[in-house]
């Protein structure tokens, strides 16, 4: 016979059901229908919706201003029209660019790399999808033809689109490669504005890059234009709110008037900004491209009823567990508790769930008896570095299953995710654009070691081997110079062979000269770097929310240093960054890092039950059985750092706590 468990015992060894919520963009955000409030911001959705209706109608550009303050739920609502909408519109996410002199050639970028994904419940990506829908593939029997040879696909695409099309013939040549599952892969970098090798270059039959802003404004454009009868596409700009670059409002502007003025088919536009970033930067964007905004959408706070039902829906889970369940559906939370912290009636999504969290973690605290005469010994705080840990940890693994190889990023980027992690860990006098030509000084940038030695660094994956030539002349010039105690290149890619002229000089750079090194960056780097920038972002954007906390930048550098997760990446061992890292490898590190991890779940929930903590790590640690992560726990047990309730309890209702100094 099963004993009934009272709602505040199910509440102490379970989750709390607030702590789960990790934002970052709309793009990477994966929603849960089972949450989800319909009557929030319905009016705006429908605001949205309606303007997309209106380029379906008429073909023409609407570019809509989504203006909302932080937590009021704009990064939710475009990922609700993105997973709503799949069926009706191509989805891009555009995100903020670091250098003025890339803008275009970066939104090309990120266009065909999200054009690139599946979307949820296809098995083809958007790209094909829409490929496919070009009016060019419509007669079946003309498309077995054309897809059969190269020169009938292009001859067919340039009488079907005959005037309007920049560089037509490598543009539909690109599209051809994409119908040809071997040559997917390099279309999309050449569509992507990558420097492709001669063997990618011959076998898509393309031999000059897009390598300038307006060749990558063009080929945008051409994208636009063949749409005419296909889904629209929806430009979505988010995260845009970066306080370290106050000209990027304005640049976004320009890019929206640009694509207004040359009247591109089929394409919504949708500027996500923080309400006082729009505000700041309002009077200094002028007219003419204020006028190129079709529509503004104002999130607006949410009433007491939706902050409840967002609580209903969290605790639903513990709820169903109940025997009796609680007489309220929001039960340990109240409307008297809106009441007393919203006493002007109205909140922000965020707001609600981080009183929920609150709540929870009180009543946990409670019912333990933790900070009176009880189990714990004393007041148990909060803690942001186990929590951020745990944060880190779900998110470097999300990076890991969608990165697959280095070149998916531009190097100009990688430049710049490096800059930041140093930033992170106080290197000192880091400054870009090292090299001084104006077509490789982005992909330099120097700093100080901690002797004060100047070190210059050169990062490009460019494949390209006469592009590789290019930049070790610039590379020559700058050791000429003597500018640098030590030069440093980064590079996986292939360097050549001793017949090339780049080959060669590398040689002389950076194979004999003792100072100077080559590092060649392992991709398990690459997804440390991009973990990181993605939280930059995020935090710039005010969007960052991990448990309880929402930092800005600055707050984020420092849970990064104090927690040490960038200390694991061999590319800033490497570069003696950060010391070399003898933990975490063979089976001694791997137990000690399931430990760590039980344990700040642990230091997070305060209060959580034996098998809601072990379920939690077999998640995280795929390949290690629950047995196993049970010994590693009783390891844990013997050395004190954590109790247990009751021992008398069978094993799925023992209740663990965090041991704290009194």
């Amino acid at each position: 016979m099963t004993h009934p468990h009272p709602i505040d015992e199910i509440i102490k060894r379970e989750l709390n059901p607030f702590d789960s919520i990790y934002s970052r963009n709309f793009w990477e955000e994966k929603q849960e229908d089972s949450l989800a409030v319909r009557s929030i911001h319905q009016n705006e959705r429908k605001q949205i919706i309606r303007t997309l209706d209106t380029v379906e109608s008429d073909r023409q550009i609407r570019t809509v201003l989504l203006l909302g303050d932080p937590g009021s739920g704009k990064t939710y609502l475009l990922g609700r029209l993105k997973k709503e909408l799949r069926d009706r519109a191509f989805f891009a996410y555009i995100g903020p660019w670091a250098d003025s002199d890339h803008v275009w050639r970066h939104i090309l970028r990120y266009t065909v790399e999200s054009l690139m994904h599946v979307p949820e419940g296809q098995e083809k990506s958007q790209l094909l999808l829409w490929l496919e829908s070009l009016s060019a593939f419509q007669d079946e029997s003309l498309t077995k033809k054309i897809l059969g040879e190269r020169s009938i696909f292009v001859r067919n695409f340039k009488a079907t689109y005959p005037s309007g099309i920049s560089r037509p013939n490598d543009f539909f040549k690109a599209l051809y490669a994409l119908t040809q599952q071997e040559l997917f892969i390099p279309a999309c970098d050449w569509l992507k504005g990558e420097d492709l090798d001669t063997e990618e270059q011959e076998a898509i039959g393309i031999k000059k890059p897009i390598d300038s802003e307006t060749d990558a404004q063009n080929i945008l454009s051409n994208f636009c234009k063949i749409s005419q009868k296909t889904q629209p596409i929806v430009l979505c700009f988010d995260q845009l709110d970066n306080p370290d670059n106050p000209t990027i409002i304005q640049q976004l502007l320009h890019v929206n008037t640009t694509l207004h003025s040359q009247g591109l088919n089929n394409v919504l536009v949708i500027l996500s900004l923080i309400t006082n970033t729009w505000k700041t930067n309002n009077t200094k964007v002028v007219a003419a491209d204020k006028d190129r905004i079709t529509s503004t959408v104002q999130l607006k706070p949410i009433k007491f009823e939706q902050a409840e039902e967002i609580w209903e829906k969290r605790l639903a889970s513990l709820h169903q567990q109940a025997k009796p369940k609680p007489e309220s559906p929001i039960y340990p939370l109240s409307r008297e508790d809106l009441e007393k912290n919203f006493p002007g009636g109205k909140l922000f999504p965020r707001a609600a769930l981080k009183l929920g969290s609150n709540k929870i973690r009180k009543v946990k605290v409670k019912v333990g008896g933790i900070g009176d005469d009880g189990p714990g010994g004393g007041d148990v705080p909060d803690n942001p570095i186990a929590a951020f840990q745990l944060f880190w940890k779900k998110e470097f693994k999300k990076h890991e299953q969608k990165i697959d190889r280095i070149r998916k990023f531009d190097s100009k980027d990688l430049v710049k995710y490096l800059q930041e992690a140093l930033a992170a860990l106080q290197v000192n006098d880091i400054q870009p654009h090292l090299l001084k030509h104006e077509k490789y000084r982005s992909y330099s940038f120097s700093y100080r070691d901690a002797n004060n030695k100047k070190i210059g660094v050169v990062w490009s994956e460019k494949p390209n081997l006469n592009s590789f030539d290019a930049l070790m002349k610039n590379c020559e010039q700058l050791q000429k110079q003597q500018i640098c105690d030590s030069l440093i290149l980064i590079r996986a890619e292939k360097v050549g062979q001793p017949h090339n002229k780049g080959y060669q000089k590398f040689q002389k750079l950076f194979v004999n000269p003792k100072e100077n090194q080559r590092i060649i960056p392992h991709l398990d780097s690459v997804c440390y770097l991009a973990t990181y920038h993605s939280l930059v972002n995020a935090a710039n954007a005010r969007e960052l929310t991990i448990g309880n906390m929402n930092p800005n930048l600055a707050k984020l550098q420092e849970l990064v240093r104090k927690s040490e997760v960038l200390h694991r990446c061999t590319l800033l061992q490497n570069l003696g960054i950060v010391p070399e890292d003898n933990g975490g490898n063979g089976e001694d590190g791997k137990d000690e890092d399931i430990k760590n991890h039980m344990l700040n779940i642990v230091k997070t929930q305060h209060m959580l039950g034996r098998g809601s903590l072990i379920d939690q790590t077999e998640k995280a640690f795929s390949g290690f059985s629950k047995f196993y992560i049970n010994q590693l726990l009783e390891q844990i047990l013997q050395e004190k750092k954590v109790q247990i309730v009751d021992r008398t309890r069978d094993y799925k209702n023992q209740v663990l706590y965090l041991v704290t100094d009194r």
